[in-house]
């Protein structure tokens, strides 16, 4: 069968001498797992839209489950010639976080869109790409079901308004308030109000609006720390970019 989509490559593997494996965010297929033989070769006519982060339209023969190319053509392509080693590799931790939240998923639409939005504001190279990778992060999450409770206190239910910070038990993703005993074997970390209600921001808000936050220093460090453990408690394993973005990041942050 011939089947046609759009999709995003967020994945790329080497299958032979010129072919490669490429897996795509499709809008009506799911998570497209597909043999691409000689894309490799800059001659092949197929080759500018199996890269990564290219958002293209494909053509491929289904049959037992498997995807096979026939043919391809770019419609969006976010990598350029003057992309940074620090974009490069926050954007290859966005794709393999839309990968990983894609795999089981028959509708990948929304995922897929995600990815591309905080890609092509990568590129912009305007806002803070830690802002980005938490944005990002917390947004993922939420869509997948795991929406935190950033309203009132697990413990006692009291709300959690005013100026006083709080702990978040990023496992369970709720709220604790400083009167409240919490065992020492949960996971937490305490943040301040500042940084709560940047996440209630965040969780509220459109994409358009989410990422366009600016963040004092020591503010934006708690949301880095707090999306970033949240994230990992949900996963089963850790990215594999994650310790390379971080790597190359630490002494080249721009806020």
């Amino acid at each position: 069968m011939l089947v046609t989509f759009n999709g995003l490559v967020v994945r790329e593997d080497k299958s032979d001498d010129y072919g490669k494996y490429i897996t795509v965010l499709s809008d009506t297929y799911g998570r497209v797992f597909m043999s691409a033989k000689g894309v490799s070769s800059v001659k092949n006519k197929n080759a500018a839209a199996c890269r990564m982060f290219t958002f293209s339209e494909f053509v491929a023969y289904y049959r037992d489950g498997k995807y096979t190319l026939k043919s391809a053509s770019p419609i969006g392509n976010y990598i350029k010639q003057n992309t940074s080693l620090e974009q490069l590799a926050l954007a290859s931790y966005i794709a393999e976080i839309a990968d990983i939240f894609s795999r089981g998923e028959s509708d990948t639409s929304v995922i897929m869109r995600n990815c591309i939005n905080a890609i092509y504001i990568i590129y912009k190279n305007d806002r803070s790409r830690r802002i980005i990778k938490s944005v990002y992060e917390l947004k993922m999450l939420c869509n997948a079901g795991y929406m935190p409770d950033v309203h009132s206190c697990a413990a006692c239910g009291c709300d959690l308004n005013g100026d006083k910070g709080c702990y978040f038990c990023y496992v369970d993703g709720v709220l604790v308030c400083d009167k409240c005993n919490i065992d020492q074997s949960v996971k937490k970390i305490f943040i301040s109000a500042g940084c709560l209600n940047v996440m209630r921001h965040i969780i509220n808000s459109d994409d358009s609006k989410a990422y366009a936050i600016r963040l004092p220093e020591n503010t934006l460090q708690e949301l880095y720390n707090v999306c970033q453990e949240f994230l990992l408690a949900q996963l089963e394993k850790k990215p594999d970019t994650l310790d390379y973005y971080n790597t190359i990041e630490e002494d080249n942050v721009k806020f």
